[in-house]
């Protein structure tokens, strides 16, 4: 769970929790209480949740090696819990992720599984990264991911700030910031996960539970 102070803070936060922008407002404020595992451990519980987005795709396009990037998010997990990925095994991770990453002019419904890839990538890279200000920076690019990925549009650099807030409403949007907020709640308390407890919590944000 959060601390008091924390939930108190974010009850408050109904200004901000406007747009895209409030949000990684909120969640900067709160990775910075965080350590590098929850911090990593958040970007890997992200990744757990689009690895679903992915396999549908894979599934109707007849494209893409599902077991690979599982293989390559359990090494993210592996190192949540302590294990030391060595640089170049990561680097053969990172090269999985990224051959079997969708181009767009080859699917037209290509966006959604791109941002799952983007995510995994981004927990791969945040175990390379030792300092826990790096994986913090990480785990906005891979929120931000999920923000697009379930936006009706791809996204626009230039959008209006009405335009912002008319996507934050979209449904599944709001759906993924709602998990997102339940996700806080299993990375408190990840330092002190078995790995029994790790593999139930993934189990729960594969199905939605989490």
């Amino acid at each position: 769970m959060l601390d008091r102070d924390r939930e108190e803070e974010i009850d408050g936060d109904d200004e901000i929790l406007q747009d895209i922008d409030g949000y990684r407002k909120i969640l900067g404020a709160t990775l910075g209480t965080w350590s590098r595992a929850q911090r990593i451990g958040f970007i890997a519980g992200l990744a757990e949740r689009w690895l679903g987005v992915y396999e549908k795709f894979a599934a109707e396009e007849g494209w893409g090696d599902v077991a690979r990037l599982r293989a390559c998010l359990d090494a993210a997990w592996a190192h949540v819990q302590g294990r030391t990925v060595a640089p170049a095994e990561l680097s053969d991770y990172r090269t999985a992720v990224l051959t079997n990453t969708p181009d767009m002019d080859d699917f037209e419904a290509a966006w959604p599984a791109l941002c799952a890839c983007q995510i995994l990538d981004h927990a791969l890279e945040a175990c390379g990264k030792a300092d826990s200000e790096e994986a913090g920076k990480l785990a906005l690019k891979a929120a931000l991911a999920v923000y697009e990925g379930a936006s009706e549009d791809e996204p626009d650099g230039d959008a209006t700030l009405d335009a912002k807030r008319d996507t934050w409403r979209q449904r599944a949007v709001q759906e993924e910031i709602a998990a997102h907020f339940r996700l806080f709640q299993g990375v408190y308390w990840l330092p002190s996960a078995t790995p029994a407890m790790v593999e139930a919590f993934r189990s729960n944000l594969r199905t939605g539970r989490a």
